[in-house]
């Protein structure tokens, strides 16, 4: 991930080193074709819950930051590409991935996947996602400073998970053990847009995602909200600076986990934006 973000820093330097002198002109809302890249430090709270079938005690609620002693806040680069159909319609695709681990003594038991961890027990932990996001857009209203739309899309997050330590099994006696689990979890969403001309050069932009969903297996929440301010340079160059919020709640009843998964991150993000007309 370190060097995700020295790529995404150098990037930006060079777009700022060969364009600065250029002129401004019309503003980066009438892109045909975009591509971002942005530099996101969430600052997360995350509780997992994965239940063994075969035990008959309830598997711990667990809190990474509190329990596991993870790190609150990470840095993450992130990349968006877009493309205008016509007619008010355009589609996009997002990927970014979060990699956390930690080693700590624990304070109290730890039931996860079968296995009990006693309170001062040392584990090594691991948590990673990887976020999919695919959509289509409509602005129904659409001017030269401004549009308002719709969109709809997936929301497709790979969520892994390992804990490693000293632990019984099954009533037998303490030894190391390693257990795994992951899941994906594609959530449709819906959601609205908007962004106006603020000033010349200046586009502030921002966009709300929700949905609520029950399946066979698997029930879920996700809200996704963000807020931008975009600064023109050129006809194809765009800085940005917003805030993004991702909260998600999911109750599974997968073969390879079963408990519950509750996400939420949120934090500052810098963004640098190329787009063709």
């Amino acid at each position: 991930m370190n060097d995700g973000f020295a790529i995404a820093r150098a990037g930006l330097a060079i777009g700022l080193c060969t364009i600065a002198a250029q002129p401004a002109a019309a503003q980066s809302m009438n892109d045909k074709v975009w591509a971002e890249i942005s530099f996101f430090k969430p600052a997360a709270q995350t509780a997992v819950q994965v239940e063994d079938r075969t035990d008959e005690e309830p598997a711990t609620i667990i809190s990474l930051e509190d329990d596991l002693k993870f790190k609150d806040s990470d840095s993450l680069p992130s990349a968006l590409v877009g493309v205008q159909m016509g007619n008010g319609f355009w589609v996009y695709g997002e990927y970014f991935a979060i990699d956390r681990e930690s080693r700590a003594t624990i304070e109290r038991e730890i039931r996860f996947a079968g296995v009990k961890f006693e309170a001062s027990a040392n584990v090594l932990s691991d948590f990673e996602t990887d976020t999919y996001r695919l959509g289509v857009g409509w602005d129904f209203l659409r001017r030269d400073n401004y549009a308002i739309g719709v969109s709809g899309g997936l929301h497709a997050t790979n969520f892994v998970i390992q804990l490693e330590g000293e632990a019984s099994f099954a009533g037998a006696t303490t030894e190391f053990v390693t257990r795994k689990r992951n899941a994906l979890a594609p959530l449709p969403t819906l959601g609205v847009h908007g962004e106006v001309e603020v000033i010349p050069r200046l586009t502030l932009r921002g966009k709300l995602d929700y949905l609520d969903l029950t399946l066979n297996n698997a029930s879920g929440r996700i809200f996704n909200g963000e807020a931008m301010l975009l600064y023109n340079i050129n006809d194809n160059i765009a800085l940005g600076a917003g805030y993004r919020h991702v909260d998600m709640r999911l109750e599974l009843a997968k073969q390879d986990w079963t408990g519950s998964i509750d996400y939420q991150f949120d934090g500052p993000k810098l963004t640098l934006k190329v787009g063709l007309r």
